[in-house]
């Protein structure tokens, strides 16, 4: 790589002669185009984000016979504009294709020597740009959730060492899509409202902001893992000072859907379970639910505090 951005950057896609993809997907893809080939490779980025999902019954259990339809590249044809749920291999490679389609040069990185297995993303390079692009690198903070909810993209990023050519390529982006900034307005709330027995007034006032959550959840349509993603953020910034000192939040599986849990961290912890509202639920019943495998966790750093999984 030299001093002036000056990428030789050759195509490296083992896979690229076995893809085949859903001829109205390319449609929509090609649709797009543009004489601004840059803006159109980020457009395209945008619009697929946007159709997919990520599939959370692969999040929430990779090794199932479900799951393994995932991990044949033959699958890639199935995929269309109403069988949208994918995981990271998926999007690189569809990706990759569209890059090749247009004589973009780029390299598939994967963890691993085959398809299917772990993690992939790719880097291409266009015009002195040599741009990473991997949307699900953290699958509960993937730009298949952000742009949804119009919140800034983490997924494609700019290599350059160079500032001029960073600043040039964040501001062809920012013409492409702008992040809106969520204001947050709540007013006082009856503890009743979600079914609390007997709580310390000082935690009284969290449930103000878990009322504007539960709205925000409520309101929109998102498909399960960007629902559970959406909860997430919204938690982490309404409870910015508290997170994970007075408050903590988490998504667990029952293995068959995602479960959102909340714990309010006081001298007895409070529990929740989201269910369309948020209900608390004993800690002893909640400890029975995971040591029966009723609820499992998915990501094994987010354990809830004070539960101890004991027989009961």
């Amino acid at each position: 790589m030299s001093s002036n951005n000056q990428f030789i950057l050759t195509t490296y896609d083992p896979y690229l002669d076995k893809i085949e993809l859903n001829s109205n997907l390319l449609k929509n893809i090609y649709k797009l185009s543009e004489p601004n080939t840059l803006k159109y490779i980020i457009n395209v980025y945008i619009y697929l984000c946007n159709l997919f999902t990520y599939d959370f019954l692969y999040y929430i259990n990779p090794s199932s016979n479900r799951s393994m339809r995932h991990t044949k590249i033959s699958y890639l044809k199935e995929i269309n504009l109403d069988n949208k749920e994918i995981v990271c291999f998926e999007f690189t490679s569809i990706f990759a294709y569209f890059l090749n389609s247009i004589a973009v040069p780029y390299q598939i990185r994967q963890i691993g020597e085959k398809y299917g297995f772990l993690h992939s993303h790719l880097v291409f390079e266009y015009n002195g740009f040599l741009i990473k692009i991997d949307p699900t690198l953290h699958i509960l903070k993937s730009d298949f959730s952000n742009i949804k909810i119009k919140k800034e993209l983490s997924g494609i990023e700019c290599l350059n060492k160079e500032p001029r050519k960073i600043k040039e390529f964040y501001q062809i982006l920012k013409e492409c899509y702008t992040p809106l900034k969520e204001t947050y307005e709540y007013d006082y709330l009856p503890k009743n409202k979600f079914n609390v027995k007997e709580v310390d007034k000082n935690i009284l006032i969290y449930f103000q902001r878990l009322d504007l959550i539960l709205k925000k959840i409520n309101d929109i349509f998102l498909e399960p893992i960007d629902k559970a993603s959406y909860f997430l953020r919204l938690m982490k910034e309404l409870f910015k000072e508290e997170y994970n000192k007075s408050i903590f939040s988490c998504i667990v599986s029952n293995q068959e859907s995602l479960v959102y849990i909340i714990t309010i961290i006081d001298r007895k912890n409070y529990y929740f379970l989201y269910n369309g509202n948020f209900n608390q639920i004993e800690k002893e019943v909640l400890e029975k639910l995971f040591y029966h495998k009723k609820l499992e966790y998915i990501n094994y750093e987010n354990k809830i505090p004070g539960l101890v999984l004991r027989k009961i």
